[in-house]
């Protein structure tokens, strides 16, 4: 098959099913629908399980979630097996959730059952912070709904995952530094967690929250924590205070604000919660493979920062096929970096070249800069300030035609600088890109914040995270399977107690963080994640 050119018939339906996937995984839903669609409707193919879910999947991104319902339910007809069928349900929920915001309170839709598909999207997104009322809502829904074909699997199943949600401990210790240099994070992480705990509404029975100052010793605060009979820990936020903590040979469960140094660490009663940089330089290489970018060239700063989310970029992108082709450190707080940009690009060995050709030939020639040809992205590993300084330099020496990753810490909400960096693609938490919304803690901030809390927001959303976290790990046996969509990205617990974070994207465009469809993976032919978002 060639692509370009007049495509056989017998090819076609393969073609436009992997061409609607790219254009798919590129936030390109129209296009996606565009190509499907010339698919022969006489081809069996047409009406295909894949081809039916990518254009429900195309729907739900341009936020036509009726039209979505509709080819899902079209394609439950042609499922054969109870578990694709299953499976097929998962996904219509799915979908309505990717589109909440916009699904009407009271569809008017001439189908009965695509008017409680959209009912059952509209309550599971407006009660998502609230799990009591969620509760609520979905035995209201049921009661309505008796015989909708989501009343005997997928409800049910909810509210399974709702049982599990409300099982709160008893008493909750938050441990925090609030004196001392991290005071201000402490403060924000410790507001988010009490917005979360407030919004609560309809529980059996409210915890209680209990706070302690780690600033004096995060032991001695631990150890007094569980003589006042707190049954689960929140915190600490220090690594050190985290080494500390995990040798104290008495515990209750808890989730730790930081990571343990030593990876291969595990301790049944703990849990380790963090906004780490590896694991979004990570994600940009899982990212950056999906897309169809396998060599990379990396600028990266001379710290110990910098070294370790190189690790952990090109230990993952190794894994999946990639390679880090270079990697130039910088010294950051710099105001020109063209020496280190032009030995990345590789344009000293061109004007090396030029220099010898013209000692050769005996004449000065002109001379056209060339980037170097093996690499097809850029990681730009760097915080909102360098970012700014090196963003401009790096087009202005012809690197603006490869595609640009970075972490969250390229962008910093409030700052005024971020034009300069226009086209950096990067993953962040959903909530600081407007993927979603938490009223409660926002009033909060508002109320107790002001303008400063912009530039904290991360940490009110860990802190707000924390709290929904507690049900999920709290009184639970063998291996926790369940998942929240959090203010910092869709929760996950591993097999070793870690905290792991699916986030959201976005481009900068004109200064401003654009969302980006998520790297695919919110429709699948067996979706098997959980299906709240609490």
């Amino acid at each position: 098959m060639q692509v370009g050119k007049s495509i056989a018939s017998i090819n076609l339906s393969l073609w436009a099913t992997v061409s609607a996937e790219v254009k798919l995984a590129n936030d390109q839903p129209r296009q996606a629908l565009a190509v499907l669609e010339k698919i022969p409707p006489e081809d069996p193919d047409a009406q295909s399980p894949r081809v039916l879910l990518l254009q429900a999947k195309a729907l739900f991104q341009m936020g036509q979630a009726e039209d979505g319902v509709r080819v899902l339910m079209q394609r439950d007809a042609v499922l054969r097996s109870a578990k694709d069928k299953a499976a097929n349900q998962r996904n219509i929920y799915l979908g309505l959730q990717s589109t909440g915001a916009s699904l009407p309170a009271r569809p008017q839709s001439s189908d009965d059952t695509i008017n409680g598909w959209l009912v059952l999207g509209y309550i599971t997104w407006q009660q998502r912070n609230n799990v009591g009322a969620l509760r609520a809502a979905l035995l209201d829904w049921r009661s309505v709904y008796p015989n909708h074909p989501a009343a005997d699997s997928l409800v049910p199943e909810l509210l399974k995952e709702v049982g599990i949600l409300l099982n709160y401990p008893d008493r909750v210790a938050l441990l925090l530094p609030l004196s001392g240099r991290q005071r201000a994070t402490a403060e924000a992480i410790r507001d988010g967690f009490l917005a979360a705990h407030f919004a609560q509404s309809n529980l059996p029975e409210q915890p209680e929250v209990m706070i302690y100052d780690t600033s004096n010793g995060a032991i001695a605060a631990y150890e007094r924590a569980l003589r006042d009979g707190a049954d689960f820990v929140v915190g600490p936020l220090l690594k050190e205070a985290v080494a500390d903590i995990m040798l104290q040979p008495e515990k209750v469960p808890t989730l730790m604000l930081n990571t343990h140094p030593e990876t291969s660490f595990r301790d049944e009663q703990i849990f380790q919660f963090a906004l780490a940089p590896e694991d979004e330089a990570r994600q940009v290489a899982q990212r950056a493979i999906a897309e169809g970018h396998h060599n990379a060239i990396v600028f990266t700063p001379n710290s110990d920062w910098g070294a370790r989310v190189l690790s952990s970029f090109t230990n993952e992108l190794s894994a999946n096929g990639g390679v880090v082709l270079d990697a130039i450190t910088y010294t950051p707080n710099l105001p020109d970096y063209s020496a280190d940009i032009k030995r990345l690009l590789l344009l000293n060995q061109g004007q090396a070249r030029h220099r010898r050709i013209n000692q050769i030939i005996g004449s000065n020639t002109d001379y056209e800069p060339r980037v170097r040809e093996d690499a097809d992205f850029i990681f730009l590993i760097a915080n909102n300030k360098d970012g700014g300084m090196l963003r401009p330099q790096l087009r202005f020496y012809y690197a603006g035609q490869f595609m640009t990753y970075a972490t969250s810490s390229i962008y910093q909400p409030g700052s005024d600088a971020d034009g300069d960096l226009n086209g950096i693609v990067f993953p962040d938490s959903p909530w600081i890109l407007g993927k979603i919304s938490a009223p409660a803690i926002e009033a909060a901030i508002d109320n107790y914040w002001g303008p400063a809390a912009e530039r904290r927001q991360r940490f009110y959303a860990m802190g707000n995270d924390a709290y929904r976290l507690l049900p999920l790990i709290y009184d639970v046996d063998g291996p926790i399977t369940g998942s929240i969509n959090g203010l910092t990205g869709r929760l996950s617990i591993s097999p070793e107690g870690l905290v792991e974070r699916r986030m959201s994207w976005a481009e900068i465009r004109r200064g401003k963080p654009y969302p980006l469809a998520e790297t695919p993976e919110l429709i699948q032919d067996n979706p098997d994640a959980g299906l709240l978002s609490q």
